[in-house]
């Protein structure tokens, strides 16, 4: 029932169905009020937005915002970077 994929980037996600499978964790690791004064401060910092969570009213989703996708790509890039550097040493993975 979440909708959190698209194309291209992990963009949007309902609540706990949110926090459950971006970090593969089994449903919610956060309490609802954590949940929502995480996603609020996100929302602050402009990495996400709330929308209308569908037909039934009850319920918001988190969106991925173009800033939050630019933080995504570049902590993606520093997280390799960082794995690299631990397995291989040299930080290229050879």
């Amino acid at each position: 029932m979440a909708e959190i994929h698209s194309s291209s980037a992990l963009t949007r996600g309902r609540g706990c169905e949110l926090a459950a499978e971006a970090t593969a964790l089994p449903p919610c690791v956060f309490d609802r009020g954590r949940l929502s004064r995480t996603i609020d401060r996100l929302a602050r910092d402009g990495w996400v937005r709330r929308e209308d969570a569908g037909v039934d009213g009850r319920g918001q989703c988190a969106v991925l915002a173009a800033e939050g996708v630019n933080e995504v790509r570049r902590a993606a890039r520093h997280h390799v970077e960082q794995v690299r550097e631990l397995v291989a040493g040299d930080g290229h993975g050879r």
